[in-house]
């Protein structure tokens, strides 16, 4: 070969993942079985062989020559998923020269919204150790460039899934994994219905990118999913602030791949109680107090630890249901609700939380009127999930929900300059005339 010659290669390789649980969507059974994945294999390179994308990134490493320009058309996911960062920085170490991203659904056929990358490298020279972000510009519907994207290309220390250890569980303390908040999925055959003594909740956390966000849900007993982690008491705080991030933020097209990061420094008080209280009323709070739940031949009853009022507090409220009275007369007093006495909380929390008391009283005092048989509602430490879709079915009960919209939504706007400020979040575009 003529070594004088500089190569430019444009490509727009294949998309396609081999996964263990089957054939969906781009997960298609069998598909990375190559002459590439063997030999990725035979030296080592672990899971990241099953995408297509990531055999076309060796080959290239291999097989194209030192003076190569190469354009390739991709997602971003090879330059800041957390799965292939080890992978980049040994086989795609390459200088960025310039390029731009539009949204996919420019691409016929295409109907997700994400970023899709027209990127430039030099394969003849090595990209700095230490740089840490690449600029590319940002192309609108008509192909004008209308700002800048600078991508973060992260370290895995940085990555929020990443943050705290997730609790090993136990072999032998078992809890019907749920799908939401009341159903219980039977057969689960991978176990994940382990848990432990001090088991809070579950919270599903399987992605960590804005793309992965809305599947981020709070349960009162396991998740199905395999990315869901056990809440404990020692990582309660660090969850809802985890939870509150990946939710609060609004996803669109250009930030759909974009990384969540761990914090810089140490994150203030009123920060995590705030929150705290806005994971607490938040949709994707699925949280429920279940009884006699018949799972694997056994009865378990789920509690819902986080019922955020004490019971000294129901007491003194309206309650015509006698089970329910009858409950508080034998119980203590949840997680949360022990969690949230004698808190300072700001402004915006408090009035979420005064709303919430008031929410929570017209929902007792009610009972009788609600339907609740649906919502498997039988004790007196409700989930908020069990609540909110019970009083839905009545003009007082959505109006008070609407309410407490509105409350929630500023105490999420009070948070989120705090979540940029933190350093939680990889986004950093710059548009023109802003």
């Amino acid at each position: 070969m003529d070594d004088s010659l500089t190569w430019i290669v444009y490509i727009n390789p294949p998309f396609g993942t081999a996964q263990v649980g089957g054939a969906k969507g781009e997960n298609k059974k069998g598909i990375s079985d190559t002459k590439i994945s063997y030999q990725m294999n035979k030296i080592g390179i672990g899971h990241v062989r099953r995408e297509l994308f990531a055999q076309f990134i060796f080959r290239i490493y291999k097989e194209l020559p030192d003076k190569t320009i190469l354009g390739m058309f991709s997602k971003l996911k090879y330059l800041n998923a957390p799965d292939s960062i080890d992978y980049r920085d040994k086989y795609f170490p390459y200088k960025y020269e310039k390029g731009f991203v539009f949204k996919s659904t420019n691409f016929q056929g295409v109907k997700g919204q994400y970023p899709i990358s027209f990127l430039i490298w030099n394969l003849a020279e090595v990209r700095e150790k230490n740089q840490n972000n690449i600029e590319i510009d940002i192309s609108d519907d008509a192909a004008v460039n209308v700002g800048i994207k600078n991508l973060a290309l992260i370290k895995k220390g940085e990555v929020l899934n990443n943050w705290f250890s997730r609790p090993t569980n136990s072999n032998e303390y078992i809890l019907p994994p749920l799908s939401n908040g009341i159903t219980v999925k039977e057969g689960n055959l991978d176990k994940r219905h382990r848990a432990r003594k001090d088991f809070l909740a579950s919270i599903c956390s399987n992605g960590n990118d804005f793309q992965h966000a809305k599947y981020v849900v709070i349960l009162s007993s396991p998740n199905v999913s395999a990315g869901a982690f056990t809440v404990t008491p020692n990582i309660f705080e660090k969850s809802m602030v985890l939870h509150a991030v990946k939710k609060i933020p609004a996803p669109n097209w250009l930030n759909d791949r974009n990384q969540f990061l761990t914090p810089k420094g140490v994150l203030a008080s009123a920060f995590v109680d705030d929150c705290v209280i806005w994971s607490l009323f938040a949709n994707s709070n699925e949280t429920t107090s279940l009884k006699d739940v018949v799972y694997e031949g056994n009865t378990y009853q789920i509690k819902n630890n986080f019922f955020p009022f004490l019971i000294d507090m129901l007491k003194q409220w309206e309650i015509r249901d006698p089970d329910i009275i009858l409950g508080l007369a034998h119980d203590e007093d949840r997680f949360v609700a022990k969690w949230l006495k004698n808190k300072a909380l700001s402004l915006e929390a408090s009035a979420v939380l005064t709303k919430g008391n008031e929410l929570y009283q017209y929902f007792y005092s009610n009972l009788q009127n609600l339907s609740t048989s649906p919502y498997r509602i039988q004790t007196w430490d409700v989930g908020w999930y069990q609540i909110r879709r019970c009083l839905t079915e009545q003009s007082r009960g959505l109006e008070l929900i609407s309410d407490l919209k509105i409350l929630h939504n500023k105490l999420g706007e009070k948070i989120l300059p705090d979540i940029e400020h933190c350093g939680f979040l990889d986004i950093d575009e710059v548009f023109e005339g802003s």
